[in-house]
């Protein structure tokens, strides 16, 4: 309860002790309750001064807005044992055959990022999700971005490409999609991955075209550097 709050109503609602119990009804609810809010303002409306109904209204106006604005919890996390596995997962892909000998292939500095909302627990402000806690109603996805040069990129991203914030990237891309490249076998290769406690996540891959300032363009989205290496 918000004895403060509370505090100031006791010292306005001294002679009204039914106005009183009904308020501090309203200071411990969990939830907003629109009813008893009605209820409380209209008896005092009715009953009361007009400056101690105007007060009040008040003081129930900072009682909404601090129990509406209570931050939730985060959703489940990458942990440092998940990135490590991750890292080891994606070495070993790299160093495959069903990478190293694709046609499409580039000689290029590559890195691997995790994003989304398994680095910080919510869903970013571009997503669907905006603000939500991972897992919140879903199971999160895992968010892959790939940085490579423009060249490795326009050897195989030929349509389904956009620009967000400032950096040109692939929309994301499942098992499905036609515009992998070489990376089409890294679905399989990190099926069954356990991240933020799951086994059963899907995989989604952006690629984004490497730029200067790339890491200035990306400050407003969380991520993690898992690898990075010469291909």
């Amino acid at each position: 309860m918000d004895k403060e709050l509370y505090n100031q109503a006791s010292a306005l609602l001294k002679d009204r002790k039914d106005l009183l119990v009904r308020f501090e009804i309203l200071c411990k609810a969990k939830a907003r309750n629109k009813d008893e809010e009605l209820f409380l303002l209209a008896k005092a409306k009715e009953t009361s001064p007009r400056r101690t109904y105007k007060k009040l209204k008040k003081l129930i106006k900072k009682l909404e807005y601090e129990v509406d604005t209570e931050k939730p919890q985060p959703g489940p996390a990458a942990s440092k044992v998940d990135i490590e596995v991750l890292k080891k997962k994606l070495n070993e892909f790299i160093y495959s055959p069903y990478f190293k000998k694709d046609p499409s292939l580039k000689k290029d500095k590559i890195r691997f990022y995790l994003m989304g909302s398994l680095i910080t627990g919510f869903a970013s402000q571009k997503s669907k999700y905006a603000g939500e806690p991972s897992d919140k109603g879903r199971i999160s996805d895992i968010d892959l971005g790939i940085i490579i040069d423009r060249e490795f990129f326009d050897s195989f991203i030929h349509t389904a490409f956009d620009v967000v914030h400032g950096t040109k990237r692939s929309v994301p891309m499942d098992m499905a999609s036609k515009e992998l490249g070489p990376f089409r076998y890294l679905f399989a290769a990190l099926k069954g991955l356990k991240m933020a406690g799951k086994t059963n996540r899907k995989l989604s891959i952006v690629f984004i075209e490497k730029s200067f300032f790339l890491a200035l363009k990306l400050r407003d989205e969380p991520h993690i550097k898992v690898l990075e290496l010469w291909i």
